[in-house]
């Protein structure tokens, strides 16, 4: 299985803030929208990093409230890990698991055109399961 068929499974607009935000606007963006991570772009549409939760509670634990004015880049994941759509989707667990992050932007070309989770890849995986059992029960059963 690839991630485009992840993809193709979720629902939803893929949720963007520019750089030039500041922290006040990432947390109004993730708790209206009830995500996690949001991805930040510049004025082309292209990825500059993304910031979680984590990375704002992180900042909020060392600088305090006042950090709710800087800029979005102050606190986001610059270097960022990418997949494109024809990535395995094991592939990308395992990149995940290993680097200790749960989000991962999918890219055509320069272009993003998604965001894989870990939730996402968990649900994939249940459902191969599932449908694995069900196959050994038929086998059994017939």
């Amino acid at each position: 299985m690839n991630v485009a068929s992840l993809l193709n499974d979720k629902i939803g607009e893929l949720i963007t803030l520019k750089i030039s935000n500041n922290i006040n606007d990432a947390v109004n963006i993730l708790s209206t929208n009830k995500i996690g991570v949001v991805i930040i772009v510049d004025d082309k549409n292209k990825l500059q990093g993304i910031l979680s939760e984590r990375d704002i509670i992180r900042g909020m634990g060392k600088s305090g409230v006042d950090i709710m004015q800087s800029s979005v880049t102050k606190l986001m994941t610059a270097s960022v890990q990418t997949c494109a759509a024809d990535s395995s989707v094991d592939s990308i667990m395992k990149s995940m698991t290993e680097g200790r992050f749960r989000h991962m932007p999918v890219m055509d070309g320069d272009n993003i055109i998604g965001m894989i989770s870990i939730g996402d890849l968990v649900k994939s995986r249940m459902k191969e399961l599932e449908g694995e059992a069900n196959a050994m029960r038929d086998y059994i059963a017939g």
